[in-house]
């Protein structure tokens, strides 16, 4: 019953709202016009309801509250892929779970290494994956430099920012990302940003040295520098802090890391997933080329390394949707599962 509270917060906690307002920005305008048709289960029946639920359709001209995303490259690839899945009636009832959860782990991968740019629109950070079939080493260096530990650190920033970016805006109407936020920014700002720094410095008993900000970029670097420090060790807002951490670790991250001893943790793709991430990255062709397969991943936030990439290979070998046209690399052709 996950996908029910994920995607139907009248009935779910504030944790669930905050998974369902994720989804939502991610989904956009998009609408599911045609629903999923097939011989359903009970519970089937009960996940078809809430795509057919006006916070999907629509069809009681309820409109969801729309909050632009925060990351306009994988909210258009998650657009994509749920209208290709949904193509699908079968392959959607069977893998919808699997699909929020990949894409809910992506988009906190990707917001937490785009967090602290804010100056500039966020672009696709590369993030490095395993699979779980394979052996790890600390001498794999874009797996030691951009993968589970730049996520696990980055992740640290998510609250602060988050919470100051709600701060600066009326919750009531539509969020605006802190980036498009700063876009709107002009120098009459400055005086407003100014003393709603000094009156949260005051409120908060904050012990940084004080600054008073020229330019509007200082002013958000000064706030981000404040809302940083009220979560620090010691601090009576550490307890809430950590537990949204905790929260978004154990919820949206840990399914898709493992602790590989000596060489330490990563982020890893096991089979359903990579299966499930190589038939949407394919979508309505009837195959690609293997480089052409990777970069679509690597447009949704996944990337692999030389080592990974042979043992993909032998993987796709394995399960029979490899097609070689000669021995040269180029010539390997990936084709899609359903």
């Amino acid at each position: 019953m996950q996908v029910l509270k994920v995607l139907n917060p009248d009935k779910s906690n504030s944790g669930d709202e905050r998974l369902t307002s994720l989804f939502n920005s991610l989904m956009g305008d998009v609408e599911v016009a045609n629903a999923p048709k097939a011989q359903l289960n009970f519970l089937e029946q009960e996940v078809k309801k809430v795509f057919d639920s006006p916070l999907v359709t629509k069809k009681d001209q309820r409109v969801r509250k729309q909050n632009i995303a925060y990351l306009p490259f994988l909210s258009e690839q998650f657009q994509k892929d749920l209208a290709f899945l949904v193509s699908y009636p079968g392959h959607f009832l069977q893998n919808i779970k699997a699909f929020l959860k990949l894409y809910g782990f992506l988009y906190t991968v990707q917001l937490s290494l785009n967090i602290k740019g804010w100056a500039q629109k966020p672009e696709i950070k590369p993030c490095y994956f395993i699979l779980d079939s394979e052996k790890a080493s600390k001498e794999r260096t874009k797996l030691q430099l951009h993968g589970h530990k730049q996520v696990i650190e980055s992740s640290y920033s998510l609250f602060p920012y988050l919470a100051l970016n709600e701060s600066l805006q009326d919750t009531k109407e539509q969020i605006v990302p802190l980036w498009h936020l700063f876009e709107e920014l002009a120098d009459t700002d400055i005086k407003a940003l100014n003393k709603y720094a000094v009156e949260f410095y005051i409120n908060r008993s904050l012990t940084s040295q004080e600054a008073l900000a020229a330019t509007p970029s200082e002013a958000i670097s000064y706030l981000a520098k404040l809302f940083t420090e009220q979560f620090k060790k010691g601090n009576t807002r550490e307890t809430p802090f950590n537990n949204f951490v905790k929260a978004t670790r154990e919820t949206l991250i840990k399914p898709f890391e493992q602790n590989r001893r000596r060489a330490g943790s990563f982020l890893v793709l096991n089979q359903d997933y990579l299966l499930l991430l190589t038939n949407l990255c394919i979508g309505e062709n009837e195959k690609l080329r293997l480089h052409e397969l990777l970069i679509e991943f690597q447009k949704r936030g996944v990337f692999f390394d030389k080592s990974s990439e042979e043992c993909l290979i032998d993987l796709f070998e394995r399960m029979g949707n490899v097609e070689r046209m000669s021995d040269s690399g180029d010539a390997v052709y990936v084709k899609k599962t359903i």
